[in-house]
């Protein structure tokens, strides 16, 4: 390759207030470098926005932090310059961006504002500011709690849930490309290399034989055929960042089971196992389904105490009801008993009063009996003298 030198960014002149962009071509015209415009150079090219700050440059893009004064709010300014827009792909991806944002309003989709063109060619996306950041910025390549990230991956997934339902795959699903909104918000966003099957949103990237995508997070069959990809590539992408977040470690090769680098369950081995499989049917089944084993991974330890105490609690009322129930027969027991001994009593009492009955009766007949014979033998007494 000859020495770079510069060239103009493009044949057409600018509109005035709108700067060229300082090109970096080589002879064959590979563009090697690109000085974005400043954004005291940009500061009122966009109708209504004020341009206040350069934010980051990647690519053929650049993304600027600017004020929307009649609504009181920050926004983010996408542009992709006039030599990129020659770029039919670049330019492709750049309006796909777009019609794909504009299509899927949702909490946790990055909010499209507005998307236009310069009087010199270059295309812009307004959208909701990130002021948090980005996710990668917000792991900071450390382990974070379960608790954390299943708050992170929940977000993630509602996202990927109404993308997959209205025929998009994103692709390119990666730290850097999952913002972090004001609020604290994780908002996905940089839909320029998704496959869309929904007309709406526009059509397939007209370029053949590419790969798509950020290769420590594509799904392995992406590799092979980008074009066939199914929502699941999304769902293994998902899981590669996962496991980051709890491990602090992107997954490569025959990687580490998370429980060797954080205090995780065994359950959350298996689910890695699965979620990261090359064999697609292995995978959760979609967003929710990834949410939902995901969950039960992490609660394993929490369900097993909770069963532990289920079945303490099953042994303590079970040993309690035996208990209760040798109590209640020893009670009986002690109830037939006393009442066996009642009746004793009573029989015996019955016949006490029996045989005094009797006796009174025999003293009463033996009284009458001996007063008649004195009265006899008065009677039969002989007379004395006079």
């Amino acid at each position: 390759m000859s020495e770079a030198s510069p060239a103009p960014a493009s044949s057409r002149p600018p509109a005035v207030g709108v700067p060229r962009p300082v090109i970096t071509q080589a002879a064959n015209g590979a563009i090697v470098r690109w000085d974005p415009p400043t954004a005291e150079a940009l500061a009122d090219a966009f109708p209504g926005l004020k341009v206040r700050a350069l934010c980051g440059v990647g690519g053929m893009g650049a993304v600027y932090r600017a004020e929307q004064a009649r609504l009181g709010r920050k926004v983010a300014v996408k542009i992709l310059p006039a030599v990129a827009t020659a770029d039919r792909e670049s330019r492709e991806r750049f309006e796909r961006e777009a019609r794909v944002l504009s299509g899927l309003d949702h909490p946790h989709v990055l909010n499209l504002h507005d998307f236009g063109v310069l009087p010199d060619g270059t295309l812009y996306l307004v959208t909701a500011w990130a002021g948090g950041g980005d996710l990668a910025k917000l792991m900071d390549g450390k382990a974070h709690p379960a608790a954390q990230v299943r708050s992170w991956v929940r977000q993630i997934a509602e996202a990927l849930k109404i993308a997959h339902a209205r025929g998009v795959i994103h692709r390119d699903l990666k730290p850097a490309n999952v913002l972090v909104l004001d609020d604290g918000r994780l908002a996905l966003a940089d839909f320029g290399l998704a496959h869309v099957t929904n007309p709406g949103m526009g059509a397939a990237l007209t370029t053949a034989g590419t790969i798509f995508g950020t290769f420590e997070y594509m799904a392995p069959e992406q590799m092979q055929s980008a074009g066939q990809v199914t929502p699941s590539a999304d769902l293994y992408s998902l899981a590669v960042i996962t496991y980051q977040m709890l491990t602090g470690r992107v997954p490569r090769g025959a990687y580490l089971k998370p429980s060797r680098l954080a205090r995780l369950p065994a359950e959350v081995d298996a689910f890695m196992e699965l979620a990261l499989s090359n064999d697609v049917k292995r995978r959760p089944a979609d967003a929710d389904d990834f949410v939902r084993r995901f969950g039960r991974a992490c609660d394993a330890p929490l369900l097993r105490r909770r069963r532990q105490w289920i079945g303490l609690g099953v042994v303590l009322i079970v040993g309690t009801l035996a208990w209760a129930r040798l109590e209640i027969i020893r009670a009986e027991r002690e109830a037939a008993s006393a009442e066996a001994r009642a009746a004793a009593v009573s029989e015996a009492l019955t016949a006490a009063r029996a045989g005094l009955a009797a006796a009174r009766a025999a003293a009463r007949e033996a009284a009458a009996s001996s007063a008649t014979e004195h009265s006899d033998a008065g009677q039969t007494e002989p007379a004395g003298p006079h």
